[in-house]
């Protein structure tokens, strides 16, 4: 086996106390306690701004962690919030009030919201689509092909936008769409288990979703399944069943967390990592939540949760990233 020397070009330090933990990767010898360290990332979720006022509802969301939105929130499912990644303002509201749809874009000046269901007094699954430019809602007038709500959503910007599954009204879907920024085509290829309230990220031609219930009898899975922009692969399930999961970042580095399980629910505080191949049980959040809120970065490690019921509404927000720690290396 090599040496450090020769793979690295220099000798590992020796030191009589660890080093800072600034610099990710290096290496050293702590002589005092006779053991190597080095640095590591590790993900880890720390405390945002409170929004304007606790929320919950299933809201859709779009952007990053410094620049997002979420939408069809509030008393009347119409209400959204920007972020800056410090601090929430109100927004526009939606043409409608709407509530169990989803969200994607690039920003909280260029998000679109897509199906959910209005009400009350009457719960009724929707098509309809509105596009935001940092000024108002329009609605869009070609809408989705297929009625539904709580589908799984993402798409990094509004031409790129895609939706899987869903219900309508109680019956689970398995198509998809996706959209081009003037229409939406509906995929050849179906989902091998039509589900709603799942987790979404990565891109109309390489997506993934994982988690969600099949109605009735409204039992949470771990189901997970990559899209291709044409067709769906069964991949390996979520370490826990969850419905009402968000998630964020690319097919092969995405992260999901939070949601509930089926009764007696359970609300959830932990975060689970996807490499491609398989979960990875991560970070909890400070706040169990379902029902909440999030953007949809592009990076497995930017994620933002915001809002939920835990049980009840929360106006917290939290963030995901890396935090570089110190770990003794195992030698042979």
């Amino acid at each position: 086996m090599a040496e450090y020397k020769v793979i690295k070009g220099r000798r590992v330090q020796s030191l009589a106390s660890d080093a800072p933990t600034t610099q990710l990767g290096q290496v050293w010898y702590n002589s005092t306690s006779g053991a190597y360290k080095s640095v590591v990332g590790a993900a880890a979720w720390s405390s945002g701004g409170n929004m304007v006022t606790p929320s919950a509802g299933s809201m859709g969301g779009a952007g990053t962690q410094t620049s997002a939105i979420v939408m069809a929130t509030g008393a009347s499912a119409s209400s959204t919030y920007s972020y800056d990644g410090s601090s929430w303002t109100s927004s526009p509201s939606l043409s409608q009030n709407q509530t169990i749809g989803s969200g994607g874009g690039a920003s909280n000046t260029s998000a679109i919201y897509c199906g959910g269901y209005t009400g009350p007094p009457a719960y009724v699954a929707m098509s309809t689509v509105e596009e935001y430019n940092g000024v108002a809602w329009t609605t869009n007038p070609t809408g989705l092909n297929a009625i539904r709500k709580g589908q799984g959503g993402a798409g990094l910007t509004t031409e790129a936008v895609w939706v899987a599954g869903g219900s309508a009204p109680v019956t689970a879907i398995s198509s998809s769409e996706t959209f081009n920024g003037s229409t939406w085509t509906t995929s050849p290829g179906a989902m091998n288990s039509g589900r709603q309230l799942m987790a979404a990220a990565g891109s109309s031609t390489a997506g993934v979703v994982a988690g969600g219930q099949i109605p009735p009898p409204y039992t949470a899975y771990a189901l997970t399944e990559t899209f291709d922009g044409s067709s769906w692969t069964v991949a390996n399930v979520l370490n826990q069943n969850r419905k009402f999961p968000r998630g964020n970042g690319t097919q092969t580095a995405a992260a999901a967390y939070g949601g509930n399980s089926a009764p007696p629910t359970s609300i959830y505080d932990d975060t689970e990592l996807w490499d491609g191949t398989s979960w990875t049980t991560s970070a909890n959040m400070a706040t169990p939540r379902d029902q909440f809120g999030s953007a949809v970065t592009a990076t497995q490690m930017t994620a933002l949760a915001c809002g939920g019921e835990t049980p009840s509404s929360t106006d917290a927000t939290e963030e995901l990233g890396l935090v570089n720690t110190v770990e003794t290396v195992t030698t042979s």
